[in-house]
């Protein structure tokens, strides 16, 4: 049964969630941010290919920035870590951490991980019939594969860095008092926003103040049905870490093939973000009872 201390108790959980995990995160970043926007000197920007070095294990090549880097996105695990110890005790953080090799999945769950993959790939084939141009990045699909292939498992380990946070720790907490669709938003837009410091440090808004205050304001606009379809795969699948860190690596890994920003991914994208809401109702978004820790 759920009580007022409850949900106080839960709200001061996430609140303390997002102090610590953006308070590390942007500890970092903004640093790597002000030598990228050139506010300070002496530091090396940051290379857009950083990711690189640490999937070529190239480590003794990354300079202070891209280790900055690097560990800004200790974030979000850290404070799931910490303050499910601090709340739950050793019990709470073995709990969390099952969850992130929960593997035994049904095998469509796994396919649904790739569905943002395949969203792409008809993006590109309407592109097609209204340009006369296929949108895939590089000279042909066929060559971007071990490329594509190579980052999904180098970013499903990586990102085990964030999803033990937001849908980890943070959704299954918001779903204890709210319906999946709003806990998906929220944790969505706290997802997005967290971002912003490391979208300056590495350069991607390079329109100044005023750029960048539009890119923050669009990301969400971006990340929030992602979001959606992450809860409905992690409720349907019995709260299972791995796969949100599996699907969360094939979206951005698709990237590598074709355009995330395109009109025809993103109405695509929208159009599915709202079938599986109209499939699956807003409050659970799943067959099975939302994924709760009180």
């Amino acid at each position: 049964m759920k009580t007022q201390s409850d949900k106080q108790r839960r709200r001061r959980e996430l609140t303390w969630f997002i102090v610590i995990a953006y308070g590390i995160s942007w500890l970092c970043w903004t640093p790597v941010m002000l030598a990228t926007t050139g506010f300070i000197e002496g530091l090396d920007p940051v290379s857009r290919s950083w990711f690189g070095k640490i999937i070529g294990l190239q480590f003794s090549a990354m300079n202070a920035t891209e280790i900055l880097t690097s560990i800004g996105g200790l974030g979000p695990i850290t404070a799931a870590i910490v303050l499910s110890f601090r709340y739950q005790g050793m019990g709470g953080v073995r709990r969390l951490l099952a969850r992130v090799v929960h593997l035994k999945i049904a095998p469509v769950w796994y396919l649904a991980a790739f569905s943002l993959f395949f969203l792409g790939l008809l993006a590109a084939f309407i592109e097609l019939l209204f340009t006369g141009e296929l949108g895939i990045r590089g000279d042909s699909l066929a060559g971007q594969m071990p490329a594509f292939a190579k980052y999904v498992i180098a970013i499903t380990i990586f990102i085990v860095l964030e999803e033990p946070g937001w849908r980890g720790f943070m959704l299954p907490r918001l779903q204890s008092d709210y319906s999946a669709l709003w806990s998906s938003v929220v944790a969505g837009l706290a997802w997005s926003l967290w971002h912003v410091p490391y979208f300056y440090a590495l350069g991607f808004l390079a329109d100044g103040i005023s750029g960048g205050l539009t890119m923050v304001l669009i990301a969400p606009l971006t990340r929030i049905p992602v979001s959606i379809l992450i809860t409905w795969v992690m409720n349907s699948v019995g709260g299972s870490i791995f796969i949100c860190m599996l699907f969360h690596a094939v979206k951005n890994s698709t990237n590598t093939i074709v355009d995330l920003e395109s009109i025809y991914y993103l109405t695509l994208l929208y159009l599915m973000t709202l079938l599986v809401i109209w499939i699956y109702g807003k409050d659970k978004l799943s067959r099975k009872p939302k994924f709760v820790i009180n």
